[in-house]
């Protein structure tokens, strides 16, 4: 595994990550299980808050973490939404929303280690677990 430092200073450093209390939402689980299709989903779902507006229309295509149909692997490793989501909770303090996806485990590629790596990196990491 590989560490792009640069992207994760991206993240982290950014002005809205930097000022507010982080809580990550990550996925992980089973390999072509739908896992990068839901965080597009949340994705859809939390910018659309933001925006105060209808979230989901009849022809409304999910896109954000990228997914598609088939047998084989789409997401290697762990991604990030390179962009937090800030929103106002109900005591008037702010926080930086950040979605992870996450690759698939148990697939034909990845070793047992590095299974378990990416979900114990991505559970420890996270605010809530998917």
């Amino acid at each position: 595994m590989e560490l792009l430092e640069e992207n994760l200073e991206k993240i982290m450093c950014h002005p809205d990550v930097k000022e507010n209390p982080v809580q990550i939402i990550s996925i992980a689980g089973a390999f072509r299980k739908g896992k990068s299709f839901i965080m597009g989903f949340f994705l859809k779902y939390l910018v659309a808050q933001q925006q105060d507006c209808e979230w989901l229309n009849e022809n409304d295509k999910i896109e954000g973490f990228h997914w598609r149909g088939g047998s084989d692997r789409v997401t290697s490793g762990i991604h990030i939404w390179s962009k937090p989501l800030v929103y106002e909770k109900e005591s008037g303090k702010k926080v930086a929303v950040l979605l992870m996806d996450t690759q698939g485990i148990f697939d034909n590629e990845a070793t047992f280690e590095d299974c378990t790596c990416i979900f114990a990196l991505s559970n420890l990491i996270s605010s809530v677990q998917v």
